[in-house]
């Protein structure tokens, strides 16, 4: 289960690395199933990112990432390379390639935040556990990086998750940024670490097992929740 609820938010947080990405800031908005939430990226090269949404921060510095709860004060680490076995989101090295890889087909080209995109579309597979899912991203290769993405949920969740950039600035990014603020300890786990008792963990359930349907609607209801609450901030 844990492996599914950081896949999960993985895909959230949409991309956590990219080689060919200039050094950016940006304003990100997220809907998912009709939740609207904003944050922000900082993404400053292949080995350093940052994301912050939904009261959450994750920090991707290569070899691991770190996702870390504000409310707690607590963080957890992820190995990269041990993600990147499930997830083929991870970790992207040549956008071109990884569009190739999963099948994803170029459908046309739009303009969004002033940035040229080519459109890719396709179904995606997250793990061999994981059910399939639609999914199309508009990817600037000016920036480096998708503009926008969206997926279809699937089964039994419901509805579309988009992921959107705005107000994008290229610029040198703080190394400050990448690095864990002071005051924040390791959690065990990321129930510890969201504090309140998280994502429901199935009963005698082994690391990576793919929840029931009612564990992943619990997930989606936790991160509606999560989403309100930026909302409400």
């Amino acid at each position: 289960m844990k492996r599914t609820a950081i896949a999960f938010f993985v895909l959230c947080f949409a991309w956590i690395a990219t080689a060919s990405a200039a050094e950016f800031s940006a304003d990100m908005v997220m809907v998912v199933s009709g939740q609207k939430s904003s944050g922000k990226i900082f993404y400053k090269n292949t080995k350093a990112n940052r994301q912050e949404i939904m009261g959450m921060i994750s920090i991707y510095r290569h070899p691991v990432s770190y996702m870390l709860f504000p409310d707690t004060k607590q963080y957890v680490i992820n190995d990269i390379e041990e993600q990147k076995k499930n997830n083929p989101m991870v970790d992207v090295d040549d956008y071109e390639q990884w569009f190739k890889k999963n099948n994803m087909k170029e459908v046309g080209r739009e303009t969004i935040q002033g940035y040229t995109c080519i459109v890719y579309q396709g179904d995606m597979k997250i793990s061999e556990d994981q059910p399939t899912m639609a999914m199309k991203l508009w990817y600037s290769t000016k920036l480096g990086y998708p503009i926008k993405s969206e997926t279809s949920l699937p089964a039994p969740l419901s509805g579309k998750m988009t992921s959107t950039l705005e107000n994008i600035k290229m610029s040198k990014q703080p190394d400050i940024l990448f690095e864990i603020p002071s005051g924040y300890t390791q959690a065990k786990s990321m129930q510890e670490a969201m504090g309140m008792g998280g994502f429901p963990m199935p009963a005698g359930g082994e690391a990576g097992e793919m929840p029931s349907p009612e564990d992943m609607q619990e997930m989606m209801k936790s991160v509606q929740e999560m989403m309100k609450k930026a909302q409400g901030e």
